[in-house]
């Protein structure tokens, strides 16, 4: 499986995590095999459990993208904790999957940072 076939359904997934739209309904509206978003949804999900990483987010200018450093996991630990979010404030939070842009997106702009803008 190629990284243009894993970003194409990741996009989709993605977007429905965005939209707050069903998967069905997704797939209905943008033609897409639901069992291939079911499919792609478990097998994204498990890679990212078997590849954690931790990402920062950093404050950052109105109007300009923010660069988010993917840190590799301090494997010596044996924590079942396999994400962390620092925010810009510095308070960290650990989550035992990675949360989808959607998500990570709404946050930032409740925040007020990144994805956002100032309110």
């Amino acid at each position: 499986m190629s990284s243009k076939e894993i970003s194409h359904w990741q996009f989709h997934l993605d977007q429905i995590d965005q939209e707050g739209i069903s998967t069905k309904a997704y797939a209905a509206r943008e033609g897409l095999s639901l069992q291939s978003l079911y499919q792609w949804r478990h097998e994204l999900k498990r890679r990212r459990a078997d590849d954690p990483v931790s990402l920062t987010i950093t404050p950052r200018s109105p109007g300009k993208f923010v660069q988010v450093p993917v840190v590799a996991p301090d494997l010596s630990s044996q924590s079942a904790l396999r994400c962390s979010l620092v925010l810009p404030s510095g308070v960290r939070l650990e989550m035992s999957d990675l949360p989808s842009i959607g998500w990570i997106t709404a946050l930032a702009h409740e925040l007020g940072g990144p994805a956002g803008g100032q309110r």
